[in-house]
């Protein structure tokens, strides 16, 4: 009887999980919001978030689109309290989401549930990285680092959502604009540190709205939790 009763249950789990990723997949193709998931009976843990995610990059390419990388947020530790996480997160950048930012003059928001634009750090891979490398091994993976902007959206309501919420949707990933290209090798050791230092500002209409760097966190070490 106990082994039926988990049989089941595993069975109810799997099913919830399916229509939580095609109420996502429905959401950002209609631009539409949606209760969180966090919130409904039952509640929702991170782990059940990321059984959502395979389902979201099968829901995609089944739409024609293509995986072009991986987007970690929450790379900022002063976050992690707020949303009752441990660690950075992530969800997919598609051949849909991924802009040329020298080609982007206008994008429309209207694709978006309330949009909001941040400033990135993008790293194209020349070989696989792995866990258990040193941050210097990491650097030796990449090819190429580029900034650029990142849109993000959120398909719940005013922004309000748990980590589980975010990682179930997508890691609130919007579009990806890609800026120029500059190659790693040349100089490993420069982008080593200034990666560690960089600071950014973020202006709207010529007025100071957000400033962050790499002394919030550590942008290469991050990628262990993609990996």
């Amino acid at each position: 009887m106990c082994a039926n009763n988990e049989q089941s249950s595993l069975m109810t789990e799997q099913t919830d999980v399916e229509a939580i990723a095609k109420e996502v997949v429905a959401s950002l193709s209609n631009h539409s919001q949606i209760p969180t998931f966090s919130s409904r009976p039952g509640g929702f843990t991170i782990a059940q978030a990321y059984r959502v995610t395979p389902l979201l990059r099968a829901a995609f390419e089944a739409s024609g689109e293509r995986i072009t990388g991986r987007k970690i947020g929450f790379t900022n530790r002063q976050m992690w309290k707020a949303f009752g996480v441990e660690s950075p997160i992530w969800g997919y950048a598609t051949s849909r989401t991924t802009r040329e930012l020298a080609d982007t003059q206008v994008i429309s928001l209207n694709n978006f549930s309330e949009p909001r634009i941040e400033p990135e750090i993008m790293f194209g891979l020349a070989a696989a990285p792995a866990p258990t490398m040193s941050d210097g091994a990491l650097v030796d993976c990449v090819e190429w680092v580029a900034l650029g902007y990142e849109i993000v959206q959120s398909i719940f309501p005013n922004w309000k959502f748990a980590a589980a919420d975010t990682v179930a949707a997508n890691g609130v990933h919007g579009a990806l604009l890609i800026g120029k290209r500059h190659a790693i090798a040349p100089r490993k050791a420069e982008w080593q540190r200034e990666l560690a230092t960089f600071e950014v500002e973020l202006y709207c209409n010529s007025k100071l709205v957000q400033r962050g760097g790499g002394s919030r966190c550590s942008v290469v070490r991050s990628w262990r939790y993609a990996i």
